[in-house]
Parts: structure tokens; sequence; C-alpha cells
């Protein structure tokens, strides 16, 4: 159970933290290329003595560089979000205090917690209640609902259907309540899983009801925290026809190369923790550049075992794999990570010291981009 001692308060970072973790992680960068500028092609095409000295070279720069990248910050200095996670879920009724408290811990500061329909509601402001600087809440109704009531329940979907209109029409009027207190509206999403999407006409549902929830984002100016299994081109698809700009993609299993045309739409995605046993979320951070990245557990499930209930904590795994991935130390990559969702979730990052974070960003978003073709 949880310890008699409550960890450190959290104090969320400033305007000035934010830019500075922006400027370690240039400065880190800048040194990767630096130290690899010479290269060993330069080695390769020198050929005989030349050749074994550059390439001995080479290596000394880049165990210089490793050595200077073990310089990390110890994980309760952290600042790691967990950007989807299902706190509201059954399975966290009992111990959830010694779960945020074991996620602070390992530098887990803040979690988004999103609902899957109305049941999850009351209990998402009950937990921001209890942990006001933890929990980040998002309001939604998932594509998919589940017959017997909600619950996630890990290691089975045996319950679950697909949404109708009326599952939105009951939770629409308390989402629009609660706008001012959202900093997105999620789950939402596709989920053309035949099972329970079976034809064009479930399709067709689940599309207005995402297309609804869309408007409502737009209008009160919030991010989408997006479900698109089995569905992923059409996904980015129906956003980009809906005039979305903001929106986060959690958990995506599409084709890296419709991540990409996300990512040039401007779209964030998130990783969960079975990366490091799952090689096609491996393939996706592979494909897609640091900027557009985002850290997520979706507790209680996709942990980095199938067997345990995953946590937020877990969220420490993506940020170690992300940075080897990219070839940067822990550091720099939770300062980008932390960067890319400030800059993801605007109405977080005002609250929290930074009036506009969209002037951070370096990479343009393509005002134009190819259609998504199934091929």
């Amino acid at each position: 159970r949880m310890s008699s001692s409550a960890p450190a308060a959290f104090q969320a970072p400033s305007a000035n933290q934010v830019r500075q973790n922006r400027q370690i992680l240039e400065e880190l960068q800048e040194q990767k290329k630096r130290l690899g500028s010479a290269g060993p092609k330069a080695g390769r095409e020198s050929g005989g003595e030349s050749s074994a000295s550059g390439k001995q070279s080479q290596q000394q720069q880049q165990q210089q560089f490793k050595c200077a990248l073990q310089m990390q910050q110890p994980a309760e200095q952290l600042h790691l979000i967990d950007c989807h996670a299902h706190l509201a879920d059954a399975c966290f009724l009992e111990d959830i205090d010694t779960v945020v408290q074991k996620a602070i811990k390992n530098g887990v500061q803040q979690a988004i917690v999103v609902s899957e329909s109305i049941e999850n509601f009351d209990r998402i402001f009950e937990l921001q209640s209890r942990h006001p600087s933890f929990i980040q809440p998002c309001l939604g109704v998932h594509p998919v609902q589940q017959a017997g009531g909600p619950g996630l329940l890990v290691g089975g979907e045996s319950r679950n259907r697909c949404v109708q209109l009326d599952d939105l029409e009951k939770a629409m009027p308390a989402i629009e309540a609660a706008a001012d207190r959202l900093i997105g509206v999620g789950e939402v999403g596709l989920d053309f899983t035949p099972r329970w999407c079976p034809d064009e006409a479930a399709r067709e549902t689940q599309k207005a009801v995402l297309r609804r929830q869309a408007e409502f984002a737009l209008r009160h100016d919030l991010t989408l925290n997006v479900h698109s299994r089995s569905a992923g081109h059409h996904c980015i698809e129906l956003l980009h026809s809906l005039g979305v700009r903001r929106a986060h993609l959690h958990a995506f299993n599409g084709r890296p190369h419709y991540a990409v045309t996300g990512a040039q739409l401007g779209y964030y995605f998130s990783i969960p923790p079975e990366v490091v046993r799952d090689s096609g979320k491996q393939r996706l951070v592979a494909a897609l550049p640091l900027d557009r990245l985002l850290l997520e557990t979706d507790s209680p499930v996709l942990g980095p075992t199938v067997d345990q209930r995953n946590e937020p904590s877990n969220a420490r795994l993506v940020l170690e794999f992300i940075a080897k991935d990219k070839a940067i130390s822990t550091e720099a990559a939770a300062a980008a990570l932390l960067d890319n969702t400030m800059k993801a979730y605007p109405r977080l990052a005002r609250a929290q010291g930074v009036p506009n974070p969209q002037l951070l960003s370096s990479t343009p978003m393509m005002q134009n981009p190819q259609p998504l073709s199934p091929n």
C-alpha cells in the first residue's frame, strides 16, 4: 500500500524552464552533428592507413559523445507526461494513490486521463480533485463501447460493441458543461476492427460520432486525443477533411507512411510501453521525427509485458527507447518530448506559463498533403 510519506509537491515548469529544455536539446543535437561531421565516409574514401585512422578517430569521437551524454537527470527531476491513460478504469480503484506516487518517483509528473464513455466522467474529475497537479482531464466517447459497463477488461474485450449515436447524445451535455475544465477531447476516433465494426453502416456511425466531437474541439480550441485502430489512414483523412489542425493519435497501428503524412499535417503520435516488444511500434518511432512524438502508457493495457497491468510509471521505458532510437540522451529526449506535449496541448501549456507554445515549433505543417492511399 501507499507509503506514509507523500511525494514532493509537483512544481509545473515555467516558460523559462521550457525554453531552457529546448536549448539543451538543440545544443546536444548540434554537438552530435559536429562530432559526426567527419563521418566514416571520409575514411572509407581515403583508403589504406587514412581509412583506419579515420575510423579510429570516428570511434573516439563517438565514445566521447556517449560519455558526454551519460550525465542524465535522476528520475525524480525529469518532467515526463503520460499523454494517454485510463486511470478511471476499475482496476485502479484500490491503489490509485500508490500508482500516482510511483509515477512521480519515476519522473512522470502528469497524466492526461481519457474517458471511453459517460460512465467514466465523474471518476476522472474525482481523481483530479485528489491529484490536481497530476491528473489532466479529457472527456470523449470512444468508437467502441462496452455493453456490460465501463472498464477496459485487461486480457479480454469480449463485451465490446460499436458506438451508437445514442451514446454520444447521452454524453455531449456533460462534455459541453465541462469544456472549460478540459485540456482535450478524448478518447475519440475510429476503430474498424471487423468483430465490432462489421459493415459500412457501422463505419459511418463511427465517423458521425467523431465528426461531432471534432467540431466541439474546434469550437473550444481543444486537442483531439485519437484512437485509430485498423483505421489509421481513414482517421487521418477524416480529421484533415474536417479542418482539424491539433490532433494526437495514440498507439497508432497503421502503416508508418500514413503516420508520416499525419505528422506533415501537424499531428502528434504517442508511443506506449509495448514498444519494447512490438516491432510495429518500433518502426513507427524510427519513421517519425522526434518533434512529432509523445509519451503514453494507455494504462492499464499496452504495457511492456502482456500479462501485467500497465501504469503511468512505465512511460519512462518509452523515453529510454526513443532516446536510444534517436541517438540522444534521456535528458535531451525528455526535454524534446515535454516541448512537444506543450505544443500538442496548448491549454495545458498556458496553465503552466507557456503563453504561445506554437511559437516554439520549428516544423511547419504541410498545407496541401498528398492524398492517403490504402496502397
